[in-house]
């Protein structure tokens, strides 16, 4: 039994993870091998992707399309592949996309304001909830889990820290583990994507010659898992639903009904 999830070794895929063993607040656990957390697939080697192949039968992408575009998923020919966009092209995925170029697009409101990143950071962790394609996005994420039958679904986003980490919380919620162990498994993603965070921070700090160190903290902070992000998700739900759970079951449909049925298959 576990506080948070189980990181899975991987050759290509550092943020890999699976939801089995955590513990309920009423003491039951998570079935193992069930759901599934993880980074985009397009880098999978292809010892990756035979033992993914053998746990999972359905990949959730929640990426936009450009991001698709850019980095395909690479998945084996048993794997059913759904798209569930939680941002769209008119939004800003700076941030969110695992790439050099997403730092580049606030970098000059960062020069101005070191925290202008953390701002950004924090009006698209309010918008997990309000925005029509993320509610959309993550209504069709709860009904796949609610209506899959076989191996595990995994589902991700580009680090498989923002979208996909919110995603995560709402299944979590849903099972009922404790708010504490739903931070703790949040802010794990730093630890198992350290190398390529630091990589893709430090490059960029050398590149543009940044020598302030409030703007190199700024810049770190913007890209990692913070759980002052993850707060504004909670009290933006708290203030248009008066609750998560008010969140889950008007903007998501998930109706007592439909929370027992999900603690039915995904709990032992």
């Amino acid at each position: 039994m576990n506080k948070t999830s189980k990181h899975i070794e991987l050759e290509c895929l550092p943020n890999t993870r699976d939801l089995g063993g955590m513990i309920t607040k009423d003491g039951r656990t998570i079935r193992s091998g069930m759901l599934l957390r993880s980074g985009h697939l397009n880098k999978t080697s292809d010892s990756d992707i035979e033992f993914l192949s053998s746990l999972v039968d359905v990949v959730i992408d929640f990426r936009t399309t450009s991001e698709k575009t850019r980095q395909p998923d690479r998945l084996s020919d048993g794997m059913k592949y759904l798209e569930l966009p939680i941002l769209d092209e008119k939004q800003s995925v700076a941030g969110v996309a695992r790439d050099y170029e997403s730092i580049e697009k606030v970098f000059d409101d960062m020069q101005k304001d070191p925290r202008a990143g953390i701002n950004h950071m924090v009006s698209i962790y309010r918008a997990f909830v309000t925005n029509e394609v993320a509610i959309t996005g993550y209504k069709n994420f709860v009904k796949t889990l609610l209506n899959h039958e076989g191996k595990a679904v995994l589902w991700h986003c580009s680090a498989g820290k923002d979208r996909c980490g919110v995603a995560t919380v709402i299944i979590l919620e849903i099972l009922g583990v404790s708010r504490e162990d739903i931070y703790q498994d949040y802010i794990l993603t730093n630890e198992y994507n350290k190398e390529d965070a630091a990589r893709i921070v430090n490059r960029f700090i050398e590149r543009n010659g940044v020598t302030d160190e409030i703007l190199k903290d700024g810049i770190a902070a913007f890209w990692s898992a913070d759980s002052s992000f993850l707060d504004e998700t909670y009290h933006r739900a708290e203030e248009v639903y008066g609750s998560f759970d008010g969140f889950l079951e008007q903007a998501l449909g998930v109706t007592p009904v439909i929370r027992e049925e999900l603690r039915k298959k995904y709990l032992e």
